[in-house]
């Protein structure tokens, strides 16, 4: 404590001498409060005799009493801010090359300092983009006849490079645009394409028939092609490349019975990057059910565990390492970028019937008897770090049916998903 102490001393000798006695009784009084001990005793009033205190030593007794309670040392703060030199108004707290430094290290929860004076909004204005922290954001322009309105999946470069996306509808051709969202390539792929991601030079895509097909991403070419012929499985979705390059994606069944068996759910199998080979089928009978979600972080795998209402890790051998709960409901998709988890959900097990039953039933009455968190409940993006604490919540009034990310912006479908609309995010 005596380096808070020195510190604190020092702001108080600029005080006049009668300013920092009334200061001294004011603060004794607020210890006795907050802390029951007389401490008026031991400084004997000094408004009244502070003819018989040196000022060294009056100094030192207001400053030990300030770190004795938290009340008195904020007291003491607010009081010495209204004393600061005209010198360290011009060269600190307006300087105009260290205000910049201060401010790139502020995170969103800091925004007060922004309302402190105009020179403190322009700089906090200025760092803006640097600082992390979802917020809305203009994505830039489109090309003619690009509208995001009818993409239904979308996957990125791990280079920001170029782009992929299927449309509504028409869910057989891929379409590949640079970063200004040009076009550079259609790929008809023939078989409903339901989900897709890139390693380095391959673009990888889940088709229905739980088929998987690579493409070359220098000449767009198809490379390798597997069909699923031994587990019983209706598709694979939801893809993901791992940090040894292996494609990673979620297995559903044929038969949708299957998963009302007990101890049984949906797995995860990863395919070699070249050859498309089945490699590793693992995570049966770890998750309640369904698996919504797939991100890597590092060396370990994260996924959603929908009715588990949480996060199941494994590392790259498919071992299942841990289980991460939050306070969101069900997870619906998980995303990695620079060390942050980006999970959104959807509404508990049974919940969405619940919904149309009771809307219909009493057109809203009943969802006022609900909680916060049910409201809110599928239209929320957490922030989690990688041991699954929670940063920031973002929230939006409709449902989120979809989550992607592309160079420096997280891309949230807002609204039905297939007639939705995406709102651009940044500060990721």
């Amino acid at each position: 404590m005596a380096a808070p102490a020195s510190a604190l001393a020092a702001r108080m000798h600029a005080l006049p001498r009668n300013e920092l006695a009334d200061l001294a009784e004011l603060i004794a009084r607020v210890c006795a409060v907050s802390t029951g001990a007389d401490t008026r005793d031991e400084l004997a009033f000094p408004s009244a005799h502070a003819e018989t205190r040196e000022h060294d030593d009056l100094v030192e007794l207001t400053a030990r009493m300030c770190h004795a309670s938290a009340d008195a040392l904020s007291l003491a703060n607010a009081a010495l801010s209204e004393h600061v030199p005209p010198w360290a108004v011009e060269d600190v707290l307006l300087s105009p090359d260290l205000l910049p430094r201060i401010f790139a290290t502020l995170e969103l929860e800091d925004g007060a300092a922004a309302a402190a004076c105009s020179a403190w909004l322009r700089c906090w204005i200025d760092t803006d983009e640097q600082r992390r922290g979802l917020r809305p954001a203009e994505l830039g322009p489109l090309p003619p006849g690009f509208d995001l309105e009818h993409v239904s999946g979308l996957a990125a470069h791990p280079s920001g490079e170029m782009m992929a996306f299927t449309l509504r509808g028409n869910n057989a051709v891929i379409f590949v645009l640079d970063p200004s969202l040009q076009e550079v390539r259609q790929i008809l792929s023939g078989p409903t394409c339901i989900s897709f991601c890139f390693s380095e030079n391959r673009l990888f895509a889940c088709m229905s028939g739980a088929r998987i097909i690579s493409y070359s991403t220098d000449s767009f070419d198809e490379v390798a092609r597997y069909t699923e012929e031994e587990l019983d499985y209706e598709e694979y979705y939801d893809s993901v490349v791992g940090p040894n390059g292996m494609v990673h994606a979620v297995a559903t069944y044929d038969d949708p019975d299957e998963l009302d068996q007990e101890g049984v759910s949906e797995a995860i199998v990863a395919f070699d990057p070249m050859t498309l080979e089945r490699r590793l089928h693992f995570g049966l009978g770890v998750f309640s059910k369904e698996i919504y979600g797939l991100a890597f972080i590092g060396d370990e795998l994260y996924a959603g565990d929908r009715r588990g209402r949480s996060i199941r890790v494994f590392s790259l051998a498919g071992v299942h390492l841990r289980e991460i709960k939050g306070d969101w409901r069900e997870p619906c998709r998980l995303l990695h970028h620079s060390s942050r988890l980006y999970l959104s959900e959807q509404r508990g097990d049974g919940e969405e019937e619940e919904v149309e039953e009771e809307e219909e039933e009493a057109s809203g009455e009943v969802e006022a008897t609900w909680s916060e968190d049910r409201k809110a409940a599928g239209k929320r993006i957490f922030v989690l770090t990688p041991e699954g604490e929670t940063l920031q919540v973002w929230k939006t009034d409709s449902d989120i049916s979809g989550m992607y990310i592309f160079g420096r912006v997280l891309i949230a479908k807002v609204g039905a998903y297939m007639a939705g609309e995406f709102i651009t995010l940044k500060g990721i």
